[in-house]
């Protein structure tokens, strides 16, 4: 689960429930306390200007975690089942603006009381019936951008219509909608559900966000609620999206944020965990590599050695992969564009469990499955095969496109090397992807500077490669290649970004982990030979010491 925080303009008046007010400012703060991303309390898509606010979360490294809407109808008196026809008008119209703003930052956001009510001269079918043809179509509006309209429940003292996690489930069903969903806030649950945790998981398939605060709108861990008892259910739920903070500053706000992030931590706190494993499996796989090269006195070290931690972050964080059917219908598929990499692609589907890890030992013999670049037709977990350079991202964009054409979530990520990037093929996949506004696929371009015979540089210079590939119309992350952390953030931004694909350069090492490879184009594919095995298996070991001794 990630965590964010509610913030607003400074415009925003009393009814909203957020800490802070003034986005510059809010953002940077929430990033400084840990906090992975903000909540947007929005009155309209002018609240604030879109280049100023891309930039206020680039320079802090924040998402945003979901648009809300409920100043519409605290502040403008905009809602959907107003008796006057030309004021529901102007309430959809001013929704669907902030629908194209969550189309450009998040795939969420939310209906709380913007749905409005029923009136005291309108019957209780007749404020349903206004709402679910408005939810119709603004729901219509936002599958084409990409975006999830979400349901948030609201107590009945503030409220009367859809109070509870049960009459907002039992209203998308009706409504039909495949990108609905609730936005469950344990604030008003704790008033209308008798057990918030079986609601919770009652309700699990359709909660696809999550406002937190205690009784009263306090920081969690200020009043009543049994917050063991909410996440214990989330995650038998299986819900691991955002937890939001919507709650009121109390006194003191930087110090209530503090606290609440702090109460909550022991709940959602998996990345670090995660890291180290992360980090322990990419020592593992590099010295498995080493001793797979130098056995069979063949392969490519250097450009497998630079590209470990992105592989397995994404294997082992992102890829939603079965090793038992890999060719399952939905699943992500991830296509190692620089084929001559293979040999650690191989050792990391090995403990996946795609293939026997014994199997390792028939590597570039003849008739196994194993050979010294990819094939999809023998090797299980295999999307593409690979070795020419600079196909594999056209093969991704078709993969994409079709994926998209069938309606699917699926995510298509293209592993390239940065002299591939060199192939006019390249430039007109990328192109391309930019047309059909593929945000499901993502590029990750293993950036070690050198290339079989020379840097590049030296060979043919890339120029500043993110004005490149932001000119062609791809959303650029840069990231240090070899941080897992950095890896998993950027991983993360790339699945928020809508409407075109996204491209992680990530600035890396050949060679990396052995400091007479690191960054020297001979060992492309030189083979290691007994001298050199044991001096790199002395570093490697040396340097897992080093790791151990800082835990």
């Amino acid at each position: 689960m990630k965590v964010a925080v509610t913030i607003g303009s400074d415009q925003a008046g009393d009814s909203a429930f957020v800490v802070w007010r003034g986005f510059e400012e809010s953002i940077r703060k929430a990033a400084a306390f840990g906090y992975d991303g903000v909540e947007l309390a929005m009155r309209s898509a002018n609240d604030v200007a879109a280049c100023d606010l891309k930039r206020w979360l680039s320079e802090s490294g924040m998402e945003v975690s979901c648009i809300t809407t409920g100043r519409m109808f605290a502040e403008d008196h905009l809602y959907f089942t107003h008796p006057d026809p030309e004021i529901r008008k102007r309430a959809k119209d001013s929704y669907k603006s902030l629908i194209d703003m969550a189309s450009e930052y998040c795939n969420l956001i939310n209906i709380g009381r913007v749905r409005g009510e029923k009136g005291k001269e309108q019957s209780e079918e007749e404020a349903d019936r206004l709402f679910l043809d408005a939810y119709r179509e603004i729901c219509s509006y936002a599958e084409k951008k990409g975006v999830q309209v979400l349901i948030e429940p609201v107590n009945r003292y503030e409220m009367n219509l859809i109070n509870s996690l049960d009459q907002g489930a039992e209203f998308l069903s009706r409504a039909g909608c495949p990108n609905g969903g609730l936005h469950a806030d344990v604030f008003h649950m704790n008033i209308e559900d008798d057990r918030i945790g079986e609601s919770l998981i009652r309700n699990g398939n359709w909660i696809k966000y999550v406002h937190i605060a205690d009784s009263n709108r306090l920081a969690p861990g200020s009043g009543h609620l049994d917050f063991n008892e909410i996440f214990t259910a989330l995650k038998r739920a299986d819900y691991d999206g955002w937890i939001s903070m919507e709650m009121l500053p109390g006194n003191d706000p930087d110090e209530e944020v503090k606290k609440a992030l702090k109460y909550i931590s022991p709940w959602v706190s998996r990345n670090d965990c995660e890291e180290e494993k992360m980090e322990q499996l990419s020592r593992k796989f590099r010295k498995e590599l080493i001793q797979l090269l130098h056995s069979k006195g063949t392969g490519h070290p250097g450009g497998s050695l630079s590209c470990v931690e992105l592989l397995t972050t994404l294997y082992y964080k992102f890829l939603r992969v079965d090793p038992k059917c890999p060719d399952r219908e939905g699943r992500d598929r991830l296509i190692l564009s620089k084929g001559h990499a293979a040999p650690i692609l191989y050792c990391i589907l090995a403990e996946k469990g795609f293939f026997p890890v014994e199997e390792l030992e028939t590597f570039r013999q003849a008739g196994s499955r194993l050979q010294g670049h990819p094939c999809s037709h023998k090797t299980p977990g295999i999307e593409c095969s690979s070795g020419p350079l600079g196909l594999g991202l056209g093969a991704g964009l078709g993969m994409a496109l079709a994926e998209k054409l069938k309606k699917s979530d699926a995510r298509i990520f293209v592993v390239m090397g940065d002299g591939e990037i060199q192939e006019g093929a390249v430039w007109e996949a990328a192109s391309a992807a930019v047309k059909y506004r593929l945000d499901h696929l993502t590029a990750v371009l293993d950036f070690n500077g050198v290339q079989l015979d020379g840097t590049l540089e030296e060979i043919l210079p890339p120029g500043d490669l993110v004005k490149r590939w932001e000119a062609v119309g791809w959303n650029v992350i840069s990231c240090d290649g070899h941080s897992i952390p950095e890896i998993m953030k950027s991983v993360e931004l790339a699945k928020q970004c809508r409407q075109k694909p996204s491209i992680i350069i990530a600035k890396t090492v050949k060679g990396r982990g052995v400091s007479f490879m690191e960054g020297r184009h001979q060992w492309h594919g030189k083979v290691i030979n007994d001298e050199d095995f044991k001096r790199a298996m002395q570093e490697l070991d040396m340097e897992r010491g080093e790791q151990s001794a800082g835990e």
